[in-house]
């Protein structure tokens, strides 16, 4: 059973937020068919899931010399996930869970590099 299953079966809604429309049409036919899709061109998502309220942009040079970002680009490559070069490829993202109703912000896990996203057992465990 795949996590969008299971976050199906525990009534967890998705969406994606995007800050430019370059590859959505990818990503929705590789990976994201039938959730919803937001464009926040502006940028105010990004910059509220992070502490400081700044919009966070990873440092190319840095990533160029990071072990863990080059491990990160050969996972991906083996899972299939294409990438390029086009675009604003330093903004970093993250997850935002959302309560029932007026709960409001149950957790919010921003990278911190490039690929350094929540692992789906985080993501199980805030759910149970």
């Amino acid at each position: 059973m795949s996590i969008k299953d299971k976050l199906n079966e525990k009534g967890v809604k998705m969406a994606a937020i995007v800050h430019e429309e370059l590859g959505v049409e990818e990503f929705r036919s590789g990976f994201w068919p039938s959730d919803p899709i937001y464009l926040n061109s502006d940028l105010s998502f990004f910059a509220a899931i992070n502490s400081d309220r700044k919009v966070k942009k990873q440092n190319v040079l840095s990533g160029l010399f990071s072990f863990d970002m080059w491990r990160r680009i050969r996972q991906a490559k083996e899972a299939g996930v294409e990438g390029n070069l086009k675009g604003e490829g330093r903004i970093l993202g993250g997850i935002l869970l959302m309560g029932k109703g007026e709960n409001g912000p149950k957790w919010i896990r921003t990278e911190k590099s490039f690929g350094n996203h929540a692992t789906n057992e985080e993501i199980l465990k805030l759910i149970q």
